[in-house]
């Protein structure tokens, strides 16, 4: 008797909670996505949009599941979700919010060069409406994730007249000088580095400021340097002659590694990636 009653409210509680009311079953999702639990509140966003379609919270629920999908690093599926709520509700609030998300989605975790098109066709279908400030915002920092510098300080321009005590004014301000900075940054040259590795190694990491791997290589030759001439002047040929051919691969591994030290140098990675750290850790979503 007691194994039936125990059997039957089991059931019961199942039933009540697979079958609980929409306001239950979103701050159920909601709370999982607060604590943390990413994939509860996806599931309970899924079986929330399975129980009512097309009811009071399904385009919210569309929206929490992506940005937890995008929080559990499901970046292609949480831009799903997103998208779906735009086709879906374009016309309300949650769609504005939805077409906003889907671009600033791909900005952080995928193609830059998309976020800007979604940009572009969230200011051709709302123009002035809840995120335009964040999308005029986001687009010069995409402009700078595409290593458009000059689009970049036009947006820039272009938010502070259009926004001149706006709640980002202070970042876009920064950026712009930021990227001042990083076009007024002196080039090094291919050439130093070369001829300056090839008269003493490592000279070129130290030229391109990598002090450590610049050590590390003039240590490394001095060594084989001193064991070759050990070599020679015991008379050992096989010394001299094998660790020869070893220093002469890592002499040319000096020289290579500086030339691309350089190039790495003049890039704009690092920058970028940079400026990317601080749009995450800045604008939450």
């Amino acid at each position: 008797m007691m194994r039936l009653v125990y059997v039957l409210t089991c059931v019961l509680l199942l039933y009540t909670r697979l079958y609980a009311g929409e306001e239950t079953l979103m701050e159920l999702a909601k709370e999982y996505y607060r604590n943390g639990d990413y994939y509860s509140a996806i599931t309970e966003s899924m079986r929330y949009q399975y129980l009512y379609p097309q009811k009071t919270f399904y385009a919210e629920s569309l929206l929490l599941m992506s940005k937890a999908f995008y929080m559990g690093g499901d970046t292609l599926s949480a831009i799903s979700a997103a998208e779906k709520c735009s086709e879906l509700h374009g016309s309300g609030p949650h769609g504005d919010y939805a077409l906003y998300l889907t671009g600033r989605l791909r900005l952080t975790r995928g193609s830059a060069s998309a976020a800007l098109r979604n940009y572009d066709k969230y200011l051709k279908i709302y123009e002035n409406s809840l995120y335009t400030q964040e999308v005029y915002r986001d687009r010069c920092y995409g402009a700078v994730f595409t290593e458009n510098f000059d689009l970049a300080k036009k947006w820039v321009d272009e938010y502070k007249i259009k926004y001149p005590q706006g709640n980002y004014l202070a970042h876009i301000k920064a950026l712009g000088a930021d990227i001042t900075n990083e076009e007024l940054r002196p080039p090094k040259s291919v050439n130093i580095a070369t001829i300056s590795s090839a008269i003493i190694p490592g000279s070129g990491y130290f030229y391109t400021g990598n002090y450590l791997i610049g050590t590390f290589s003039l240590i490394t030759n001095a060594v084989l340097i001193a064991v070759i001439v050990d070599g020679i002047m015991r008379k050992n040929v096989f010394q001299w002659a094998f660790f020869g051919l070893l220093e002469l691969s890592f002499y040319q591994h000096s020289i290579y590694g500086a030339r691309n030290s350089v190039y790495q140098y003049n890039s704009h990675n690092k920058f970028i990636s940079r400026m990317k750290l601080n749009f995450e850790h800045n604008f939450d979503l």
